[in-house]
């Protein structure tokens, strides 16, 4: 019997990790990525954010409210798919048949990917830790 095996990686705070990686000084602050006007939506929050009953997808104005000492960056998307690419690139090198089966959902608000492989024994130990290192997350 052939056993499969599916991974599924959250990267709820994705955006915020990218931009702490470009800027160790956001590190342990809490950070708002998304669009910065009243009208826009929180895209990512830190886990610093959360405390204050702030989450992805709220509008930004009400975020605020609830945090104001909350710093707030304008989302990059061309810098998150480049550092997406990345973490991608880790996980087919790690994966056997990766290509082949491949499977990404990566929805804006709540960024995620899914990857199924047909390889005997999964192989998530090894990614997270080079995905974790990639977004300099150890």
């Amino acid at each position: 019997m052939s056993h499969k095996h599916i991974m599924h990686m959250d990267l709820d705070t994705f955006y915020v990790s990218v931009e702490r990686k470009l800027d160790s000084r956001l590190q342990n602050k809490t950070l708002l990525v998304g669009g910065t006007s009243d009208r826009g939506v929180v895209a990512a929050c830190s886990y610093e954010t959360r405390g204050y009953g702030v989450h992805s997808g709220m509008s930004m104005k009400l975020a605020r409210q609830l945090c104001p000492e909350a710093i707030v960056i304008r989302g990059n998307a061309g810098t998150y798919s480049k550092h997406s690419d990345e973490v991608t690139e880790i996980v087919k090198e790690q994966t056997p048949l990766f290509p082949k089966y491949l499977y990404i959902v990566a929805p804006t608000i709540a960024p995620a990917k899914s990857f199924r492989t047909d390889a005997q024994r999964p192989c998530l130990p090894q990614i997270q830790g080079s995905a974790d290192e990639a977004l300099s997350l150890q």
